[in-house]
Parts: structure tokens; C-alpha cells; sequence
């Protein structure tokens, strides 16, 4: 979800609004007075226009990304603090759930006129439609027990009040199924083994927009992630008394290989794991809790070759193939359990699991640049943070099937 930014300036005794709009967007604010909204589109001329009054509440629309609004009294306030949504889990904001997974979705109104009013909102999880009289100043907020569905992942919820009908939020929501990890008998990884492993677990997919890290791209021109066939991957996992095995297709136009020095930096699959047995999806990393890269094969070599990676804490306990395919590049891996202390894999063992994908596409110096991430279930802060990360289901050969 896009938002704008938004600065309040006072100078010579007048109050002015300078706002960076991501996209086209209403601008309303509360407030007297007539002021002028100045919008200024890239490579257009810019336009004014006068904010209309509209149920007691100031109304525009402005294209951006930059947009000055002058004329506003000391008493002028933003809509957003109005009628606000947000999904929590045990009082902290989530952007992103497990299929099934119990949150509250956080519903804040406030009433910043004069005169007292009611409030009336209806959406998921409400019977019906909700309503509350608020005082001048007065604030409510509303914990709604909702259970995370893939089916329904944005959830709208409307307010109704004296001031406006049908005014709306919505929390759009990223809700995951848990990966499963099929049982094998045996899994070959090593470079000279000649056929592709065969897993019939289903894919992990790590495709879309709201999966991209946004606040990374190249800061010199602007470019970020131009799509699937830009970037993206399709995982699939396996185990057996040995190890954890991950098979995965990466799409990449352009492999710039990440060095082991600085795996963070160039093409590479970062796979997080969580094996504890007591503090599974604690926040706090600890033994049991692996960050890997996993890096992208060298272009210019044909064939499978060795796995290079990298990891903290661990320097052992990983063993693997990759090759340069059609579109990509294609990598083979072995994690071995001996990275999971007190784990005792069997069927239903459930794991934390969490997989990102880093694009370079061009050096910088000599160096790979990171331009673009893509993060199948958390955020950018993965690598600190392992409640973000989804789960892995160990599962028999036939329950996936």
C-alpha cells in the first residue's frame, strides 16, 4: 500500500501543506477558510485549484507527486487521523499472516469537529453495522477478531457520519498457505549426479508486487523490479533423515552472481530457517535460526557447479548444485539437520521458513548492486526479525500427492 508524506510548514505567520503523492490521490483536510491546492505533475504544467467544502470537510484531487497547499488556518488537520485500519497479532501491526492465522483487524475514529456526531462502521467481522456518538475531540478504537483468509487478503471497512457516507479504509493484507516439504528417500545435489531431482511438494511462488521490498531500488536511476520476468521463483522442498533439500527456478534476464564476501549484494536466494522446538518464530534469532544464501551460478559455465554460499552463524552444513538455465538459473541444496539442534524431524513438525530473492542486474566498480528484493511471506527485516518469517510443514510422500 502506497502512502503519501506530508509536511505542515508556517512561515510569515501563514500555514502551508507540502505533500509527496506516490499516485493520484483525494486530498481532504478539516478546516476554515478557501485554500488553494497547487499541484505539480511531472513533465506537465502545474495547476491550482480551490479545495471545495464538502460536509464540513475540505476536498480536492491532486495528480503529484508534488502538491502545496496555501491559505490554511492554524486550526487545519488531515482526514487520515479520522477513521484509521490496521491488523494487529497480540498488539503489534502485521502486513502479512498465515492462511487461517487470527489477528484483530483495529478500527480508530476520532471526531475532530466542534459538535458531537455519529459514527457508524460496518465491514468483516462486524455483525451488521457498528455504531458510536463521539464528543468534540473524542477517539474509540474497535478490536475486531478476524481470521486471515488467502481468499479474502483486502478487507474493507466503511464509516458512515454526519460529515460523510461511504467513506472507506482498507488494510490489504499478505496471507500465505504454509509451505510443505515432501519425504524422499534420497535427494542427489552433488554436481556430477546427472538428473534433476524429482519433488511433488507444491511450489513456494515468489512473484508478485506486493512481495518487493519497496523502499530498494538503484538510487541513481530510479529502476526497481520491471516484473516476473525481471525477477522472480518458484521453490519446492523435500526432507529425509539427512536434511532439508529446496529445489528452486529462478527467473532472472540478467545473472550478476553474488560474491561469498558480500552475498547481500547480487543475484542470490536468501533462505531463512527456523528449527527451534521451544521458541519457534521468537523474534530474537538464536541457535536453531539460519540465514543462507544461496548464490546464483556463474553465467559463463554450462553445467551444474558447486553451490557457493554463505551463512551466519554457520560455516558448515550445506552442500548443493546450480546451473544456468533458460530464463535463469536453477539451485539444488542439502541443509543439513545437524544446523538444528534438539530438532527431531518426523511428519507434522512444523519449521519457520521464509525466502527472498535478491537482483543485481549491472556491477557497481567490480561489485554486484542489489537493485530489487522480492520476499516470499516477511519483510526487508527478515534478517533480524525471525517472526516474520512463514512456516514448513514436514510432511509423508503421499499427503502431498
Amino acid at each position: 500500500e502506497q502512502k503519501a508524506t506530508g509536511y505542515w510548514v508556517k512561515g510569515d505567520g501563514k500555514y502551508y501543506l507540502l505533500l509527496d503523492l506516490p499516485a493520484p490521490a483525494t486530498v481532504q483536510l478539516i478546516g476554515a477558510g478557501e485554500p488553494m491546492l497547487w499541484d505539480f505533475p511531472t513533465l506537465k504544467k502545474p495547476v491550482n485549484s480551490r479545495l471545495e467544502m464538502k460536509n464540513g470537510v475540505l476536498d480536492g484531487h491532486a495528480e503529484g507527486p508534488v502538491v502545496l497547499v496555501t491559505g490554511l488556518g492554524a486550526d487545519a488537520k488531515p482526514m487520515a487521523g479520522v477513521f484509521n485500519v490496521s491488523a494487529e497479532v497480540k498488539g503489534a501491526p502485521v502486513k502479512s499472516l498465515m492462511d487461517g492465522q487470527a489477528f484483530e483487524a483495529v478500527i480508530r475514529m476520532s471526531n475532530p469537529f466542534a459538535t458531537a456526531g455519529v459514527y457508524t462502521v460496518s465491514g468483516p467481522g462486524l455483525p451488521g453495522k457498528k455504531a458510536a456518538s463521539l464528543a468534540p475531540g473524542e477517539e474509540t478504537i474497535l478490536r475486531v477478531p478476524v481470521t486471515a483468509s488467502v481468499n479474502n487478503p483486502r478487507m474493507e471497512y466503511q464509516l458512515d457520519s454526519f460529515f460523510a457516507a461511504g467513506y472507506r479504509r482498507t488494510v490489504n493484507i499478505q496471507v500465505s498457505t504454509p509451505a510443505r516439504a515432501a519425504y524422499v528417500s534420497t535427494v542427489a545435489v552433488q554436481p556430477e549426479a546427472a538428473l534433476e531431482n524429482k519433488f511433488s511438494a507444491p511450489k513456494v511462488t515468489v512473484d508478485r508486487e506486493q512481495q518487493r521490498v519497496k523502499d530498494l531500488y538503484d538510487l541513481a536511476t530510479g529502476k526497481a523490479w520491471d516484473g516476473p520476468e525481471d525477477l522472480s521463483g518458484a521453490l519446492q522442498f523435500a526432507w529425509n533423515e539427512k536434511g532439508l533439500y529446496v529445489q528452486a527456478r529462478i527467473t532472472d534476464n540478467k545473472i550478476v552472481p553474488a560474491v561469498v564476501g558480500r552475498p547481500w549484494e547480487g543475484d542470490a536466494i536468501e533462505l531463512f530457517v527456523d528449527g527451534r522446538t521451544k521458541d519457534l518464530g521468537d523474534q530474537l534469532y538464536g541457535k536453531g535460526v539460519h540465514h543462507l544464501f544461496l548464490l546464483a551460478p556463474d553465467p559463463a559455465k554450462p553445467g551444474w557447479q558447486p553451490l557457493k554460499w554463505a551463512s551466519w552463524p554457520s560455516e558448515k552444513g550445506v552442500t548443493g548444485r546450480a546451473k544456468v538455465v533458460d530464463g535463469g538459473y536453477m539451485i539444488e541444496a542439502e541443509i543439513n539437520w545437524s544446523l538444528f539442534p534438539g530438532l527431531k524431524p518426523a511428519p507434522g513438525v512444523p519449521m519457520g521458513m521464509d525466502v527472498a530473492l535478491d537482483d543485481a542486474d549491472y556491477l557497481k566498480g567490480d561489485s554486484p548492486l542489489r537493485i530489487t528484493q522480492l520476499v516470499w511471506h516477511g519483510t526487508g527485516n527478515d534478517f533480524h526479525d525471525a517472526s516474520l518469517f512463514g512456516l514448513l510443514a514436514l510432511d509423508t510422500a503421499a499427503a502431498v500427492q
